[in-house]
């Protein structure tokens, strides 16, 4: 107040001795502001001297932003212009007066002082909820219910193109809604509650927002009435050899309800049959089982009876074993089986002859065709010197190893025998192992490998 008081003599005191200078006119654009905006006001400064000037102006609080101008006004001759004023980030809600002072840049001693009211506001203190209507409570059965909702726009400026959101567990609605100068509105929503809603108080929030603007969000309470509405729905489906049976109770109210439900069926169905869950009373009349259920449903809570007679299964079950023992019979006797085996030539020194024996068996009764067998010998200085029947279709050294490679086909249950022999140039005398050999085969467009047993000698 005493600054007010302070700033209301200077001007006073300021006017009356520089009044014949200028003529100075100040009408607010926008006087309330938020964070981040600017005060705008309109400003006009007529020059009354008899000369030309140029003028500038300054404002009393320094931490306010502005951008600084200068004008030539010539004698008699006025300019208009529009003056921005930025808040500084840590400038708290509150009224605020800015001394505005037009100066003569030619001679400082000729000004004229001015006032500016600035009113920075918060959004969240521009508007007001006044009250909530909605009769007697929100009821779920019906498509629509009415709900008002009022507010007040608090300041004296227009609030336009707000989004009102209405958001609980029961419904959600949302309007755009502008309020004029000071203005309480009532705004009447339609919303279609869920008709799982449990009767009773419900949390309503209200968001009134703008862009990232938000000028209300607060939690108001709702009442939602109770109805019942117990619902059932049987589904039978019969398939090959199958029959399913599913008894669906639902509350749809929101209140508790309980219930019973009773299924028949015969003595067949019955030791072929799945049923769930289990029963709370099971009676035997005859040759045919009642199976009766008791429950409590909650609103929006379902039970959910199964019975599923099967015949097929059983059946499936027994062509699946008859398949499986028939695949296994068939995958047992087909493909190759491949052994290993070495015999050696000793003397005194060692090991100074190896002769290498490979059994290539087809176990199924028919032909396989490229069957490529590969044999790897690691570290021999020579070549094998002596081979069987069957010459390698490729010999190869590669570094220190020899790669030897058949390609053969089988008959049905046919066996080949495949033999090479090798010389040392020094008698072997540490053990020594050899790896297995390879087999590398198609059957009905699926690749195979089998690999042979490996060896080690002994001098």
């Amino acid at each position: 107040m005493k600054r007010l008081i302070f700033v209301f003599l200077v001007l006073v005191f300021s006017m009356g001795v520089s009044a014949a200078v200028y003529d100075v006119e100040v009408n607010p654009v926008k006087d309330v502001i938020f964070y981040g905006e600017k005060a705008v006001f309109d400003v006009t400064i007529k020059n009354l001297q008899d000369v030309n000037d140029k003028v500038t102006f300054s404002i009393s609080d320094l931490d306010w932003g502005w951008d600084k101008k200068f004008f030539d006004i010539g004698s008699g001759g006025q300019i208009g212009f529009n003056l921005g004023l930025t808040p500084p980030e840590d400038a708290p809600m509150d009224v605020y007066s800015l001394g505005f002072r037009i100066y003569s840049v030619n001679d400082p001693g000729n000004y004229v002082y001015s006032n500016l009211i600035v009113n920075l506001v918060d959004n969240e203190d521009l508007l007001e909820v006044k009250r909530i209507d909605y009769g007697n409570g929100l009821d779920p059965s019906k498509d629509r219910s009415i709900l008002k909702l009022t507010m007040k726009n608090v300041y004296n400026f227009e609030l336009n193109d707000l989004e009102v959101y209405l958001d609980s567990d029961a419904f959600s609605a949302m309007q755009t809604v502008s309020f004029g100068d000071s203005e309480l509105k009532t705004i009447e929503f339609e919303v279609n509650v869920d008709d799982n809603s449990l009767e009773g108080d419900h949390d309503l929030r209200i968001l009134v927002k703008k862009g990232d603007s938000i000028y209300i969000d607060e939690v108001q309470n709702v009442k939602i009435g109770q109805y019942p509405n117990l619902m059932e729905d049987v589904v039978e489906d019969y398939g090959f050899l199958t029959k399913e049976i599913n008894v669906i109770k639902r509350n749809g109210g929101n209140t508790v309800a309980g219930d019973s439900y009773t299924m028949a069926l015969g003595y067949f169905d019955r030791v072929f049959s799945k049923v769930s869950p289990r029963p709370d009373l099971i009676e035997k009349e005859n040759w045919q089982y009642f199976y009766t259920w008791n429950f409590q449903l909650g609103p929006g809570d379902e039970f959910n009876a199964r019975l599923f007679v099967n015949y097929r299964d059983p059946l499936f079950l027994l062509i699946a074993v008859i398949i499986i023992i028939y695949f296994i019979y068939y995958m047992s006797e087909r493909g190759i089986i491949l052994n290993k085996k070495v015999l050696t030539v000793k003397t005194t020194q060692g090991i100074s002859q190896m002769k290498v024996l490979l059994y290539v068996k087809n176990k199924g009764k028919r032909r396989i065709k490229d069957v490529r067998i590969v044999d790897i010998l690691h570290g021999v200085e020579k070549l094998p010197n002596e081979y069987g029947s069957l010459r390698p279709n490729k010999i190869k050294r590669r570094g220190n190893d020899v790669v030897l490679v058949w390609n053969v086909s089988l008959l049905g249950k046919e066996e080949r025998i495949l033999s090479y022999k090798i010389s040392a140039e020094t008698a072997i005398k540490a053990p020594m192992k050899l790896p297995g050999a390879m087999a590398r085969f198609k059957i009905g467009g699926r690749q195979y490998i089998v690999k042979s047993n490996s060896n080690v000698i002994y001098s």
